[in-house]
């Protein structure tokens, strides 16, 4: 039930995650809509307030075709369209208001050459056949860095070309907005068309706004939204590492550790071997086993029950378990009152010391034992068994084999002592 939980918040954490980026998706496009349509209609009021505003002829309308750049900065339709712009308000947000008309063909006087095709974003030999009939740059630091180079106000500058949407607004003569990424920068484009005051069709009227600050309002936005969909995500994800972590730590112990006695189990002590045969490369290396088995222990589970027993194998395991990690080894539980340990590199000499220490220490716990006939205390007969000759092959039945039969002649030699068994 544990592990089924832990998982259903790595499933949260996932459908979370992916909800949460279909959301930004969903946002971020919703944002972006929102925003140019509301702006999309303020420009292109601002274009029409524009329009109404400044008085063409066709006198001028001829005269306006004719002049240079700079001629053009000093027109009086210039200056009045300038003069509109900071009576508007909002204009701060304005950047470019100008007026565009499409030139007769024998009226054409520049193509794209290759060293400015990049700036215009059109192949060498495109025709510029439109003309910024009037031109004003509303924003004052545009108007600045525009006055400081010297080649912005260039003749070539006042003719351009355009795109296919805006070639369709002039033609069928109607409003309309674009969002605009090109040499000019970013910006939002509303144009109207507009007339002389004798009815001839001049051209579009164009407002070009700021929309740069949108893109940095939009990142704050979606990464905002990112923080709200990656932090929750990832503190599931922690919260299923920590239960997934101790789940895996509990499953460790149930595989690995005995309940009763906290020894380690068989599939511990096995896999503790292998790893040993593969480490202990060494020609003085050595592999020791020891089995332990508690005397009449059947008699005393009979006398006094199973609760004392199990008591008595929790005492006689806690001992054995101190000594041989003392040893450095490995402390385990064979199953019901015998218990192995795996030792590596242990001499002959201190082997049996340590077999001696164990069987004195049990017996100096001095656990009642009355239905014994010799001993009236609870005793341990131990089995002990070295293999130095390693080899890749060993496995951890034939050592315990090996340590079995030696406890067996303990057993059969009186109990309450140890044997050693020698290698076949």
């Amino acid at each position: 039930m544990k592990r089924v939980f832990h998982y259903y918040i790595l499933i949260a954490a996932v459908i979370y995650m992916m909800a949460g980026a279909l959301a930004i998706f969903m946002v971020s496009g919703w944002i972006s809509d929102h925003y140019f349509e509301i702006m999309g209609e303020s420009t292109l009021n601002l274009a029409k307030v524009a329009a109404n505003g400044l008085t063409l002829t066709d006198e001028q309308l001829e005269s306006l075709e004719g002049i240079t750049f700079d001629k053009l900065l000093q027109n009086a339709n210039n200056q009045e369209l300038s003069y509109l712009f900071k009576t508007i308000q909002l204009s701060q947000d304005v950047k470019y208001a100008y007026v565009i008309r499409r030139l007769d063909s024998d009226k054409v006087k520049y193509r794209v050459t290759n060293t400015d095709s990049e700036f215009y974003e059109m192949p060498a030999g495109t025709i510029l056949d439109w003309i910024w009939l009037l031109d004003v740059i509303v924003n004052e630091k545009e108007q600045k860095e525009a006055e400081s180079d010297p080649l912005y106000y260039s003749d070539k500058n006042r003719y351009t070309h355009v795109d296919m949407d805006t070639a369709v607004l002039y033609d069928e003569m109607k409003s309309g907005y674009f969002i605009n990424h090109d040499e000019w920068g970013d910006q939002i484009s509303g144009m109207v068309p507009i007339y002389t005051k004798e009815g001839t069709y001049v051209g579009l009227l164009g407002v070009d706004v700021y929309s740069d600050g949108f893109y940095d309002y939009k990142n704050k936005v979606i990464f905002v939204l990112f923080l709200l969909l990656v932090i929750p995500t990832v503190t599931l994800f922690i919260i299923f590492l920590s239960f997934h972590l101790h789940y895996r730590k509990e499953i460790k112990k149930i595989v690995y550790k005995d309940d009763a006695t906290g020894l380690y189990t068989r599939a511990y002590y096995e896999n503790y071997v292998i790893q040993q045969v593969k480490k202990l490369r060494r020609k003085e290396d050595s592999l020791t086993v020891i089995m332990i088995d508690i005397d009449d222990f059947k008699l005393y589970n009979d006398f006094y029950g199973h609760l004392k027993g199990d008591e008595v194998i929790v005492q006689v395991g806690t001992t054995f378990q101190r000594e041989v990690q003392l040893a450095g080894g490995c402390p385990g539980r064979y199953g019901g009152e015998e218990f192995v340990a795996i030792i590596p590199n242990l001499s002959i000499e201190k082997g049996d010391m340590l077999c001696d220490s164990i069987r004195k220490k049990i017996e100096n716990l001095n656990i009642i034992h009355e239905n014994r006939q010799h001993y009236n205390i609870v005793t341990v007969s131990i089995g002990i068994y070295t293999d130095e000759l390693l080899e890749e092959s060993l496995e951890i039945r034939t050592l315990i084999d090996h340590a079995d039969k030696a406890l067996y002649m303990a057993k059969r030699d009186g109990k309450n002592c140890f044997k050693r068994a020698k290698r076949c």
